[in-house]
């Protein structure tokens, strides 16, 4: 996925930030990831490449507690881009650590 965002990005700054997260997120770096995450989109126009983006902001938000902005950033990620599978698994993720069962299943379904 990083290949067609780098498509869709179209800006290096932006693309180099991207990584940068991706870089930071596999590593558990979640302050970084998510500072770098934060400034990409700054720069990411297209919708598609801004709901990977926020997909992965969530996740770093969600490691850090911070559920209710990672709620937020799930559902940006499926309003922009309502094909990309991996925003519902955020959405998931976050209602099962806010132990909102029905919310996580309803969402699963």
């Amino acid at each position: 996925k990083i290949q067609s965002c780098a498509v869709a990005m179209g800006d290096a700054e932006g693309l180099k930030l991207f990584k940068q997260g991706n870089d930071a997120l596999a590593q558990d770096k979640f302050e970084e990831a998510l500072k770098c995450f934060t400034d990409s989109l700054k720069s990411v126009a297209d919708e598609n490449a801004r709901s990977v983006v926020f997909g992965n902001r969530s996740i770093c938000l969600r490691r850090l507690g911070r559920l209710e902005e990672a709620l937020k950033d799930a559902d940006q990620c499926v309003a922009l881009d309502p094909k990309n599978a991996k925003g519902y698994l955020r959405q998931v993720q976050v209602y099962l650590g806010m132990s909102k069962w029905a919310e996580a299943y309803r969402q699963a379904d």
